[in-house]
């Protein structure tokens, strides 16, 4: 009942339970008719039963208001356990003129840390804020003590604010006995029990304060220019949830305060289920766009919390919301609700079972899709002894499919069901179950079946018994939200409010604050362990973890908070590249060969653009002492789903093309050297000694497998700074083929565009095209440019000569992976100037046919048109002007 206020919605205090009761009947209550006697949530549907002329059951607890026969209540009781991420107990008794509270947990403070309330709501703020300067009154201070009484009673007559507890006043000994026997009787009749060790040690500090006075205070200030003065809001961008007021300025934002779901669709896409903020999307290949955005009710979707993301083999995408279900088909969103067949609005959970359908677990009941709406599908009831539930026994939190295609169901009190296609079998406490609130389950290689629950651990069924395994095993506590086997075979648990636990086995690792697991206060604090709903493996390895504080992904031993601004993963990176990813970070920086003559040679190592690819760029000298440069391009090729190698190289007459094998501190390739004579396989191997030394032999293949040694090995040794000594060889560096002479003196300058994307974002790119002296090829690379931030690489282009086929070339690399290669097809300069590239574009799994085109317009002007070939008529992919900047200086 109301805001977040102290002592007001989550306490037992009348600012919280003491709701007004408004009933307008015509012709039966008069108007302005004011009762007075106490009244409970539960006699509304008696009341309503009544109304409507049906008999309440014998067996209901609540009475109706309107039935002049019943005697009138004497108390009313209502009891409090977990709010948000506060853990707490407490039951209250009230009557007309006094109210008792049970405070089973009185060791924790009132008023327990929330972060999002208290950046959200500047009274609790203040209040904390006058206690560390010593300015509350006794009155005000009690609700920031750090514990509560075990016991509360207030005269409400003469106390209404419930300020002055007459626990321990002996004159009101009598009257305290009576309501703790009575409130004892109502938790025995509704099971109101005492914590166990699980709930009472869970959740956020116990202890105030978690922030500094100068935390409050910037908190407080923050607030006083918004709401305490009067001033609106800061406005936010359509689209992006609010920052949570009390954001220290400059701080990073979180992707939600509360995450519930992760998905990588088939085409790398993340999908990120907020407990609020509706699904939000990252597409890292999405540049120019904005990489990241946010769907809503405004956009058309379902609801604004997401509880289950799935995606179908025809590459639909499911949600299950708040608000039903939506699926997202063709960039359309299609809403399903009570109106076409879901028996609850409230989804908890969806499945996608091996055949593509598609089941919902609501607040009411399961259903499943038949293409066209949702019928319901109902579990059996089984009768339990201690009923216990957060919501309903009709309420499904978990479904999953094994590898037999039995389908599993995990309910809110009465344990799992099997359905095997005809008939179910249900297992509960009493048959070895660890409880029988299921939150969560999970399959392992072997065909075990992992089930987690809330308070009692989690429980492994091998098809014929249960082993359950709880704090006493290593767990860190017995709340197991979710479960998931990992691609190593290893199981990971989230445990409500105390991180989460690896299992390999054999023994159980926790990870916690310590290992980064910790909620970020936007202005710092004590660090607690946050919540973990929801674990994901994406395609790459990489454990992603949705959380109450955010979004986390594992690096290596601990994890990292992502927030809107990162630092996001390298995108759709197969685990070969990551292996490159590995050799890259030995061999930055520049290295040098020293021969017998006296002559030296220099490798260059780049890494980039992204995360895909490096290259190695080697400088000599020539014959008369001019300098020549080879090339050699490692990237990650995801369509051949290995790493390849271009080398250009003028000292050798001709272009290499292969592929490149990493393996820890060595590299090989193996390619063919395409000469204008003809073609020789060669092989070239590296070999690291130390950080600052490696080896590098060149073979040639003598035989169908054999190779001989060519060259080397040759000895590098890392250098900080670069001192030529440039002497005559007996090699002639050979001249730039006249074709690349014409595209240099065609592209090579600096070019500018600027504009507005679709979205209405602005873009502002430099490209530059850069012609290497003594080398047949030209190096293109685009940058994004925004103010205050250093270029962002988007593209790496090499147009180069192949001499095996006698044919202009192209390839492209992306910061996002994708690699994008193909002929240059047409060059005029008569009629008029353009340049013609015939693409093949290859990005994650897809590959598309392009062409790209560049008409050299007007003085200084340059159109730049790519579209993809589809059919008779190519779909128009981009379309801009470029303006000659300053030329390239060589």
């Amino acid at each position: 009942n109301g805001r977040c206020h102290p002592r007001g919605k989550q306490f037992l205090y009348d600012g919280g339970v003491h709701v007004p009761l408004i009933i307008r009947w015509p012709d039966t209550i008069g108007p302005a008719t004011v009762r007075a006697e106490l009244a409970s949530t539960i006699d509304i549907t008696a009341t309503i039963l009544e109304m409507v002329g049906v008999a309440v059951p014998d067996g209901m607890q609540g009475r109706s208001l309107l039935d002049a026969t019943t005697p009138a209540r004497n108390a009313v009781f209502a009891s409090r356990s977990k709010m948000d991420d506060t853990h707490d107990a407490m039951t209250m008794m009230r009557t007309a003129t006094h109210k008792y509270i049970l405070n089973r947990m009185p060791e924790r403070p009132w008023c327990q840390f929330n972060n999002y309330k208290e950046q959200q709501y500047p009274v609790l703020a203040l209040l904390q804020l006058r206690a560390l300067e010593g300015r509350l009154t006794p009155e005000q201070a009690q609700f920031v003590a750090a514990s509560k009484p075990p016991e509360e009673l207030y005269d409400l007559r003469s106390d209404p604010h419930e300020l002055h507890n007459l626990a321990t006043d002996p004159a009101q000994a009598d009257l305290l006995m009576a309501m703790r026997s009575a409130t004892g009787q109502f938790s025995k009749r509704v099971g109101d029990e005492d914590p166990d060790d699980g709930w009472r040690f869970g959740g956020w500090p116990a202890t105030y304060p978690t922030r500094s006075i100068e935390d409050w205070r910037r908190i407080v200030e923050e607030w006083s220019a918004h709401l305490l003065e009067g001033a609106p809001r800061p406005k936010i961008p359509a689209g992006v949830p609010a920052a949570k007021a009390g954001t220290a300025p400059g701080q990073t934002m979180q992707i939600s305060d509360y995450v519930r779901e992760v998905l990588q669709d088939r085409d790398g896409v993340f999908w990120f289920g907020t407990n609020g903020d509706g699904v939000c999307r990252y597409d890292a290949k999405s540049l120019p766009l904005p990489p990241l955005s946010y769907l809503s009710l405004e956009q058309g979707f379902g609801g604004r919390a997401v509880r289950g993301i799935v995606q179908q083999p025809d590459g639909a995408i499911w949600f299950a919301t708040d608000g039903g279900v939506s699926r997202l088909q063709d960039g359309k969103f299609t809403n399903y609700t009570m109106a076409h067949g879901l028996v609850d609005n409230q989804v908890w959970s969806l499945m996608c079972d091996s055949a593509g359908t598609i089941w919902a677990g609501t607040h009411g009941g399961v259903c499943r899709f038949d293409g066209d709406s949702f019928l319901p599908f109902p579990l059996p009831r089984v009768e339990i002894a201690n009923p216990e539930s957060r919501f309903s026994p009709l309420v499904t939190f978990a479904i999953f499919e094994d590898p037999a295609g039995n389908i599993w169901f995990g309910t809110d009190g009465e344990g799992v069901h099997r359905y095997d296609g005809e008939s179910f079998t249900s297992y509960t406490k009493k048959d070895g179950l660890a409880g029988n609130v299921v939150r969560c389950i999970e399959g392992d290689r072997h065909g075990g079946i992992w089930i987690g629950t809330n308070g009692g651990g989690a429980s492994r069924y091998d098809g014929q018994a249960f082993r359950t395994f709880t704090s006493k095993d290593g767990l860190s506590n017995d709340r197991v939200y979710e479960i998931l086997e990992d691609s190593r075979g290893d199981l990971w648990f989230s445990t409500l409010g105390a991180g989460i636990c690896r299992y390999d086995g054999t023994s159980f690792t926790a990870f916690g604050v310590d290992q980064g697991l910790q909620n970020l206060h936007p202005l710092g604090g004590t660090p607690a362990n946050i919540h973990v709903q929801e674990f994901f493996e994406d395609r790459d390895g990489i454990l992603w973890l949705g959380c109450s504080g955010g979004l986390f992904r594992k690096d290596g031993e601990s994890f990292i908070n992502v927030t809107r601004n990162g630092p996001w993963p390298p995108p759709a990176t197969a685990r070969s590249s990551n292996r490159m990813a590995s050799f890259a970070r030995m061999v930055p920086g520049q290295w040098q060969v020293t021969y017998q003559s006296g002559t030296s040679m220099f490798d260059s190592w780049i890494w980039g653009p992204g995360q895909h690819s490096m290259r190695v760029e080697t400088d000599g000298s020539g014959a008369a002492g001019e300098p020549w440069r080879a090339l050699q391009l490692f990237y990650w090729h995801p369509g051949r789903q290995q790493v390849c190698l271009l080398g250009v190289s003028p000292f050798a007459r001709g272009v290499s093309a292969g592929t490149m094998r990493f393996e820890g501190e060595s590299a090989d390739a193996v390619f063919d050297l395409n000469q204008t004579p003809g073609l020789r396989k060669m092989s070239l191997h590296w070999d690291f000694s130390g950080r600052d030394r490696y080896f590098e032999t060149l073979l040639e293949a003598s035989g169908s497998s054999e190779y001989s040694l060519l060259n080397g090995p040759l000895e590098y040794n890392r250098i900080r700074t670069r001192t030529p000594s440039v002497r005559r060889t007996d090699v002639e560096a050979p001249k730039p083929s006249k074709q690349m002479q014409l595209l240099e003196s065609l592209l090579g300058h600096t070019w500018e565009t600027k504009g507005e994307w679709t979205d209405g974002d602005a873009f502002h790119l430099h490209t530059t095209f850069e012609w290497v002296p003594y080398a047949d090829y030209i190096h293109g690379r685009t940058f994004a440019l925004t103010p205050g931030v250093e270029p962002i690489i988007l593209f790496d282009v090499f147009l180069y000569h192949h001499t095996g086929t006698d044919t202009l070339r192209c390839l492209a690399l992306s910061k996002w992976g994708g690699v994008h290669e193909g002929d240059i097809t047409g060059l005029a300069v008569h009629q008029e100037v353009a340049l013609q590239v015939d693409l093949k574009s290859h990005e994650g799994d897809q590959v598309v046919e392009q062409v790209m085109r560049f008409e050299f317009e007007e003085e200084g002007t340059l159109r730049h048109r790519i579209w993809a070939v589809e059919g008779a008529e190519g779909v128009p992919l981009l379309d801009v002007q470029h303006r000659k900047l300053v030329l390239n200086q060589h």
